[in-house]
């Protein structure tokens, strides 16, 4: 089936043994929990490859070609597998077999849900989102954004609210995930960049490139209730853990600026690298890893001192992040 642009699997299409493999495979892992291994998944434009690299020895174990730039890039909760995205079309990555598999065409951004069900890809020229079912990659909804065009999305923590935006555009749009419906949109103002939700979920921060601002928008009335200025322009927004920081990069600086989530002050610049771009936190948020673009290379933060940790040589020019903590099967080390 084909919406927007955009190749679906059939519901009757879907494989019975895909099923009974993931399920066969989620026992696996659930024997094999308590050993596990948190991996970040760096894409690099301009190789075409992901580096994989070890958070706890902070060392590139390995590489893999994907083939092209990669759109976008979400891991499954279990950690056993990569979605990527990229111009020819959107892939499923067996992470244990290092196969790959063509889920559907292209697209320009995906995101998987906290809870790990649902994956949603923005589709065709950005007007549509789907909400598809991870287990059997089965497209369970598909969303018009009535003409709108968007390029990035981002999950609410409870998975209740996806909100959609463009780099060229004024508004962040809100979906509601349930009933899979475009409910309002917020203006916030032009050139939004990212978006972060703090861990409870009552607030999410924008960053605006053309104004150099941080727009706070309160969740529950989706409504923007402070804004606050800097002097650089600001790029990708990561919410740390406890959620009384975020931490937002300054591309044309080479740094990262980290803002008191009370206060809405910014308490803290880090220098990293030429070009930061995506981020994202080791679990418990003691360490923020941030892909320099135009250095080749991932900066490591410790976010208790922000003062930079070192710098991991990945090639490329790095443009993205996913984390994941990837159970150690018993044929990898036995």
């Amino acid at each position: 089936m084909v919406r927007g642009g955009f190749t679906l699997p059939e519901e009757e299409t879907v494989s019975p043994f895909r099923a009974a493999l993931l399920i066969a495979l989620a026992s696996l892992l659930a024997v094999s929990a308590a050993r596990s291994e948190e991996h970040a998944y760096i894409t690099a434009e301009a190789s075409g490859k992901v580096s994989i690299v070890d958070t706890h020895s902070d060392t590139v174990t390995s590489t893999f070609d994907v083939g092209a730039e990669a759109l976008g890039m979400a891991a499954s909760v279990d950690g056993a597998r990569l979605y990527i995205a990229q111009q020819t079309g959107t892939f499923e990555r067996d992470l244990f077999t290092n196969k790959s598999v063509r889920i559907a065409d292209a697209a320009k951004a995906l995101r998987s849900s906290p809870d790990g069900k649902l994956l949603a890809v923005v589709i065709g020229a950005g007007d549509a989102v789907a909400l598809i079912d991870m287990p059997t990659l089965r497209t369970l909804k598909t969303i018009s954004m009535h003409g709108r065009k968007n390029d990035r999305i981002a999950f609410s923590p409870d998975g209740r609210w996806l909100y959609a935006f463009a780099d060229d555009g004024d508004r962040v749009d809100v979906i509601e995930v349930a009933r899979a419906v475009l409910l309002k949109s917020i203006n916030v103002g032009r050139g939004p960049r990212a978006i972060a939700f703090l861990p409870d979920g009552t607030r999410a921060y924008v960053s605006l490139a053309r104004s150099n601002e941080m727009v706070v928008i309160d969740v529950a009335r989706h409504a923007v209730i402070a804004r606050v200025r800097s002097t650089k322009t600001l790029g990708d927004v990561a919410a740390h853990p406890d959620g009384t920081r975020v931490f937002v990069t300054a591309p044309g600086a080479g740094s990262v600026q980290v803002l008191h989530t009370k206060s809405n002050r910014f308490v803290a610049n880090v220098d990293v690298g030429a070009s930061p771009s995506t981020t994202a936190f080791a679990a418990g948020g003691g360490k923020l890893y941030v892909a320099c673009c135009h250095a080749n290379e991932v900066s490591v933060i410790d976010t208790s001192t922000y003062q930079r940790l070192r710098s991991i040589s990945v090639g490329g020019s790095p443009s993205g992040i996913v984390i994941s903590d990837r159970p150690v099967l018993p044929r990898d080390g036995d």
